[in-house]
């Protein structure tokens, strides 16, 4: 269990966290890692707090680009990175301890091209909440088959991060760069290419949300782009879902066209879809008109499809 694992870390305007970020890689139990920094034109120190732990450790590596976006920085980290494995870390988020060790334990013991390990949300407060998928997937002994078609309804979370990938799950698989739901958009292709996967029952991860910048705190005109981002990202599921299991379909059709609904009604009040993007919608919703939604929906997918708003 001597594999390389590669930890690719996006970096924009996290000045305040990103000194606990790195510390939390330092601190691995495990040892054979390559951290990956990619600077994304932050405006910050953090470049130069980034730079400063690559002089003290060489298995830190940064990269300084011009500002593209989340997707645009991790699809840098892979460019590079030389691991047999790699995991994807937040920048204002951080590993437990002995999460790369169990990650790597996991995946080489059960021959798992992906293990998926369970993680704390950090509140504002400062206190940790075990996320709520745990209660119904966390103690049990999953197939593969049921964990991919979790993954495609959207049962289990679509983060990239908290996992980690055997590197060949990546090899000529990127982000969609220009998009946000930019994890919910790869991880229909990464369940799909992974032959085995594994639920680890142990805490390797934790999410904070107490950054203003996140996109959960973003402007009214980001969320339409986000909701709009999230109907383009389960197009992918659905696209994988009937190569591999039609079973939830209905739930994952269900799921898209209350994106695309969210979308086009705060378009209304926030103008900021194009034209194309809006008959996109359009389409799909009058395509699957017979999709199973609630009432409110159903007259709101109505109301879309005959363009009276």
């Amino acid at each position: 269990m001597n594999g390389l694992i590669s930890i690719i870390v996006p970096v924009y305007k996290v000045e305040k966290y990103i000194h606990r970020c790195i510390e939390s890689a330092l601190a691995q139990t495990y040892r054979n890692w390559e951290l990956i920094l990619v600077d994304d034109g932050s405006p910050d120190r953090c470049g130069q707090i980034c730079d400063s732990y690559a002089s003290e450790d060489s298995r830190i590596h940064v990269i300084h680009k011009r500002n593209g976006g989340l997707s645009s920085a991790r699809n840098a980290g892979l460019k590079i990175c030389k691991g047999d494995y790699i995991t994807f870390l937040d920048s204002d988020d951080y590993l437990m301890p002995n999460a790369l060790e169990d990650l790597i334990h996991a995946s080489v013991s059960q021959k798992a091209d992906l293990v998926m390990g369970i993680n704390f949300l950090l509140r504002p407060d400062g206190s940790l909440q075990q996320d709520t998928w745990v209660a119904q997937y966390g103690n049990s002994d999953i197939s593969s088959h049921e964990l991919r078609r979790a993954f495609l309804r959207d049962s289990l979370p679509n983060y990239a991060w908290g996992k980690l990938y055997h590197a060949s799950l990546l090899s000529h698989l990127r982000f969609p760069e220009g998009q946000n739901m930019e994890d919910l958009w790869i991880m229909p292709h990464l369940v799909e290419s992974a032959r085995k996967m594994v639920i680890l029952t142990k805490n390797v991860y934790v999410y904070s949300q107490e950054n203003s910048e996140s996109i959960l705190h973003a402007g009214r005109e980001k969320s339409v782009n986000t909701r709009y981002c999230q109907f383009l990202a389960f197009l992918e599921h659905i696209k994988i879902a009937r190569k591999v299991d039609k079973t939830d379909l209905p739930i994952i059709m269900k799921r898209t066209s209350h994106a695309a609904i969210r979308a086009y009604l705060m378009n209304r009040q926030y103008p900021c879809l194009s034209d194309k993007e809006k008959d996109e919608i359009r389409r799909f919703l009058t395509k699957y008109s017979k999709c199973s939604l609630s009432p409110g929906l159903l007259v709101k997918r109505f109301l879309i499809i005959h363009d009276f708003f």
